[in-house]
């Protein structure tokens, strides 16, 4: 299909629980980048998704420029057991200035490039819990048109600057340099190269959400 063709097109990280194996603490990337993330913690794979107690559990993906791209699409499927204030679903990047951070911060869903200085765009809509949601964020490298979309729709739009690009590790669950991590549960963990459109979003949501 056309539309499978063109969601491959720019993925350079891709990890969920349906077509992957996570074994010997691995959760294997599907993009065939071979970006595979290590289970740290109480985090375990299983039929649903990446299982996160809120406290120790998460994925460490090793440092790759590719995965730091200028123009970026970010999305996941995520199902909170609890609200934690500043965890984020996919963080790259250190906490005082560089990197981004996909996740949760003032009842929001947020994407925040640094400690926050560096940019900010939030949802519209507050977190919710115990509900799966398909989330996603686009920024096109410049300082307009970031677009938040929550279950394939857009919620919400901003400008951001650029963000600086750290040799750090990206983490999946919890903040990279910081103590708060996400409670419940991710899947279909997607990072690409470039920025999708609506329409595209809105496919990848529609074909997955019979998983969740």
């Amino acid at each position: 299909m056309q539309y499978q063709t063109e969601n491959r097109r720019g993925l350079v990280g891709h990890w969920k629980a349906h077509g992957a194996v996570a074994a010997s603490g691995t959760w294997h990337d599907v993009s065939g980048y071979g970006r595979n993330a290590t289970l740290v913690g109480a985090a375990t794979v299983d039929a649903t998704g990446l299982l996160l107690n809120g406290s120790t559990g998460c994925g460490q993906v090793p440092y790759n420029a590719s995965l730091a791209p200028a123009a970026l699409t970010l999305m996941t499927w995520v199902k909170l057991s609890a609200y934690t204030f500043d965890a984020y679903f996919v963080s790259y990047g250190d906490s005082a200035s560089n990197g981004y951070h996909f996740g949760m911060l003032n009842d929001k869903y947020v994407l925040l490039f640094g400690g926050g200085s560096g940019g900010i765009l939030y949802s519209a809509d507050s977190v919710s819990t115990g509900v799966w949601q398909h989330l996603t964020v686009s920024y096109p490298g410049s300082s307009n048109g970031s677009n938040f979309y929550i279950d394939g729709v857009l919620n919400n739009t901003g400008t951001l600057p650029t963000f600086g690009s750290p040799s750090s590790d990206i983490f999946i669950g919890r903040r990279g340099q910081g103590s708060n991590f996400v409670n419940g549960i991710q899947d279909d963990i997607r990072i690409y190269n470039r920025v999708l459109s609506a329409e595209e979003i809105k496919q990848i949501h529609q074909s997955t959400k019979g998983r969740h």
